[in-house]
């Protein structure tokens, strides 16, 4: 789902594709994809904590 749209030009600015009501912090997650590290491991061994879906 693409929830930013850039325009150039004269009125050029970014816009929302979708309306706020729709946008949440699960979609927005969502777009990141499997792989993307959210937030880095506080152990100091150099591991990564990625975002999951989970198969339900």
């Amino acid at each position: 789902m693409v929830l930013l749209s850039t325009a150039r030009g004269r009125s050029d600015g970014i816009c929302l594709t979708i309306t706020p009501d729709k946008i949440n912090l699960g979609v927005v997650v969502r777009n990141f994809g499997d792989d993307f590290p959210i937030v880095e491991c506080m152990k100091g061994d150099g591991a990564v904590v990625s975002y999951r879906r989970s198969v339900a």
